[in-house]
């Protein structure tokens, strides 16, 4: 019974190892289906609310996503991410060590206390507390650091948070907050579900008209604004 009260009261999308890019498409798709249905205006309080969520969420995904130097939309497994980490600290070890003061300082050793070989053939298990530290050092030390360095730097906290923590089963459970931005989104589609069934009571066929969950089971999937699929 709990678990039944959990996914008719509580966030389905809580419980649920969702990525927060997973659930970006999901809204957007969900978006565009309100949009879609909405000739006689009856839905603009349910699209204002979760346009104003997701227009948040899409912004920060999209500046983390540049940050390190993907494409917009480009996603990676945590095998992809920890190579990306291993390279990033490899190349720039000679700019951070310009930065602070050189190899010498204690701002270089706060990086890379056991050298260049800790950053080699990371294990899954350790890149949360490797990332978490990056991040801090290079927050004590942004006074140092040029902009560009520091925003690739502690972008990568920020993507593991929105995209991969969900993927092991072991992480630093200070890495599993959300952020708002991903809980205003879940609260927005929440309303949303409710307020369709409140709605359309027993008509699953119209109420899943609105709604695409196969999408936020796929991966590297793309929903493009002003775009409907499967709506029939």
């Amino acid at each position: 019974m709990e678990k039944i009260e959990k996914y008719l009261f509580g966030n389905f999308f809580e419980f649920k190892r969702f990525s927060t890019y997973q659930l970006s498409v999901f809204a957007q798709d969900t978006l565009n289906r309100f949009n879609y249905f909405n000739d006689h205006h009856e839905y603009d309080a349910i699209i204002q609310c979760l346009k104003a969520a997701l227009d948040r969420l899409q912004l920060e995904i999209n500046f983390l996503e540049m940050d390190l130097g993907l494409s917009i939309g480009e996603k990676l497994n945590t095998t992809q991410f920890i190579k990306l980490f291993e390279k990033t600290m490899m190349v720039k070890e000679k700019e951070i060590a310009l930065e602070v003061g050189g190899y010498n300082s204690p701002a270089y050793f706060e990086f890379y206390p056991f050298g260049l070989p800790e950053y080699k053939k990371i294990r899954s298990v350790d890149i949360p507390i490797l990332i978490h530290r990056i991040y801090t050092v290079a927050n004590a030390n942004s006074h140092q650091l040029s902009p560009d360095l520091m925003k690739t730097l502690v972008a990568f906290k920020r993507f593991w948070e929105s995209n991969l923590n969900g993927q092991l089963q072991s992480f630093d459970v200070s890495l599993n907050l959300k952020k708002q931005t991903r809980v205003d989104v879940e609260m927005a589609l929440l309303m949303s579900i409710h307020w369709v069934a409140l709605n359309y009571p027993g008509n699953m066929e119209y109420c899943n008209s609105f709604f695409d969950f196969k999408l936020l089971y796929k991966k590297g999937y793309s929903s493009k604004k002003g775009t409907i699929k499967d709506i029939g």
